[in-house]
């Protein structure tokens, strides 16, 4: 899925700033293993940081020539146009450690290297041309059939306090499970500048607490900061599916080898954050009666972002939230911290709610509009993929300015007039293209504030969707090719 991100300023801050904190997590990360691993550990560390620092100018010039990039405007709050793919740059240093330590005689290393190539096959041709969500599933499938082969076992599951769960025949499904969902959950939350990899390196930083595969782990990690030097906010290039989904495919691997008696509270621990915020996402998607895979701007990263002000404040308090979780699972596994981090997970959803003056009635009394919305979207996407002309397309664009309700659509040189607003008050959105202009009206709703947004979001990946449509009728010598802004 496109990601939704942060940008609080087309204005970047000091270099100093953002530099100062990179190198301050460096040096402190350097330091850290040198005390309590070993040399090697720290070679690996610092080689991947420099490495992924040294890719990320490359591979963003690279991304940018071809117009890889994420648009202003839909889901995305940012203000600029940003390259996508930076996760190459963490997945290049990866797979070599990974590789190179299959040589050496790990045997799981090479399942490991293998199920990253897969992620991030399917997380480039995710950014670069979009597929189903059907099709991302059975990718993280067969990511984790590359650790079953490669030897990733899960006999167990075992909680403290609850006692050991012999998995049995359903070991193979249970790992399976675990990496869709780790991989899904950090691809979901990758929503603000900086967040996922520092959530990687969260995440690296208990793998080397438990001893669960270290040199991988601080090599992600070390890509990781690497990166974080370009994306934190305002970010100049994105992770993109193919790092999210890379990011949360090697957390899971580095959990099934947690150790054996608090395996399970472990394994949430290096995930807690990605996995609390998809599992209020779900939530609240159900209520609100919209697709579960379908993006918005409700995460708990959002909301942080609304009510924080500052540059770094709501990266830094989701990391914070983040750690105190990983820490509770690492010192007091077991019940005890599956139910800590279940009271915070629920104080934190119901502060912002109060804060942000959320109730469940409101979400519930706008679950048709937003079924019917999204319908709408279904029906529009499937006839888009059908037209061969530009009548067609221009009927279809039609009949949808008058199912959403919006005042009119200019889209290029086509003009589509909407519904009469009666002297209402109206608002133009324009929205990026790739090669041209488009606008819409509309009069916003002063009560459904997330029924607008969803509108909003809604219309603008429909005209994206009509742009692309019509560029591949030009490229087939069916129009005349729209010129360029």
């Amino acid at each position: 899925m496109a990601p939704d991100v942060q940008v609080l300023s087309a204005r970047r801050p000091p270099l100093g700033l953002r530099d100062a904190i990179v190198v301050g997590l460096f040096f402190a990360g350097v330091v850290a293993l040198s005390l309590g691993v070993s040399t090697t550990s720290t070679l690996a560390f610092a080689a991947s940081f420099v490495t992924a620092l040294l890719l990320v100018p490359p591979v963003a010039r690279f991304v940018r020539a071809r117009g890889w990039e994420v648009l202003p405007g839909g889901r995305s709050v940012h203000v600029r146009r940003t390259p996508l793919l930076g996760g190459v740059s963490i997945f290049i240093p990866f797979f070599v450690a990974t590789v190179l330590a299959g040589w050496l005689g790990d045997r799981k290393a090479f399942g490991l290297a293998a199920g990253a190539v897969v992620m991030l096959v399917c997380g480039v041709y995710d950014d670069v041309r979009g597929v189903r969500p059907r099709v991302k599933i059975a990718a993280q499938l067969a990511a984790g059939a590359c650790l079953v082969v490669a030897g990733f076992r899960l006999p167990t599951i075992s909680v403290p306090g609850l006692g050991t769960l012999p998995l049995g025949v359903l070991e193979i499904p249970v790992i399976l499970f675990w990496v869709t969902l780790a991989a899904n959950a950090v691809n979901l939350t990758d929503g603000m500048d900086g967040l996922a990899a520092s959530l990687a390196i969260v995440g690296c930083a208990g793998c080397v607490l438990v001893g669960a595969h270290v040199v991988p782990a601080v090599v992600l990690a070390g890509a990781s900061l690497g990166f974080l030097r370009h994306n934190l906010a305002p970010a100049s290039i994105f992770l993109g599916d193919a790092g999210s989904m890379l990011i949360g495919y090697a957390l899971a691997a580095f959990a099934l080898d947690a150790p054996a008696s608090v395996n399970a509270p472990v394994a949430y621990g290096l995930l807690a954050y990605s996995i609390g915020d998809v599992g209020l996402a779900i939530t609240r998607r159900l209520l609100r009666g919209k697709p579960i895979f379908v993006g918005d701007k409700s995460h708990i990263h959002h909301k942080l972002r609304e009510h924080l002000h500052g540059r770094f404040a709501p990266l830094s308090v989701a990391i914070a939230f983040a750690s105190i979780q990983l820490a509770l699972a690492l010192t007091v596994p077991g019940v005890v911290s599956l139910a800590l981090s279940f009271v915070l997970w629920i104080t934190l959803a119901v502060a912002l709610m109060a804060i942000g003056r959320v109730r469940i009635r409101h979400l519930l009394s706008a679950r048709g509009a937003f079924q019917r919305l999204h319908l709408i979207r279904r029906y529009v996407a499937g006839r888009l993929r059908l037209t061969e002309t530009k009548a067609e397309i221009e009927d279809v664009l039609q009949r949808f300015v008058y199912d959403v309700r919006i005042a009119s659509l200019e889209l290029g040189d086509l003009r589509f007039p909407g519904v009469e607003t009666a002297g209402a008050a109206v608002v133009e959105i324009d929205v990026p293209l790739k090669t041209r202009a488009a606008r819409w009206t509309w009069v916003p709703s002063d009560e459904q504030r997330a029924l607008d947004d969803e509108r909003r979001a809604v219309i603008c990946e429909v005209i994206r969707s009509a742009e692309e449509r019509l560029l591949l009728l030009a490229a087939r010598g069916l129009l005349d090719p729209p010129a360029a802004p």
